[in-house]
């Protein structure tokens, strides 16, 4: 018995291990992403400072981060649960049109 909650133990340490590295991996990502348009579009230190104030900038940021996670936590697995490639095709397509006609809405 005490051997079984010894492993129960160990297991919920590495869980936890797993999941903060997760975490930090998706940090460390979303911090090189973002760190994209700074690097091509920097002409100097002023540029940089300009960029990372945009209100712009942080819009795109947000919008982009909450399609990514709600693409991958809501519509895929929903999708392959269900099997329902079309709902996920038309969302996928709405989702784009209305990307599209509200840049050319500017």
């Amino acid at each position: 018995m005490v051997g079984k909650i010894t492993t129960i133990a160990q297991n919920d340490d590495e869980n936890a291990e797993r999941q903060g590295r997760g975490i930090m991996l998706h940090v460390v990502c979303w911090i090189a992403f973002l760190s994209l348009p700074i690097l091509f579009i920097n002409n100097s230190a002023s540029d940089t400072f300009g960029i990372i104030t945009d209100l712009n900038f942080w819009i795109f940021a947000g919008c982009y981060i909450t399609i990514f996670y709600a693409n991958a936590n809501y519509f895929l697995p929903y999708v392959m649960r269900r099997k329902s490639y079309v709902v996920y095709l038309f969302c996928m397509i709405c989702l784009g049109l209305y990307l599209h006609s509200s840049e050319l809405s500017r």
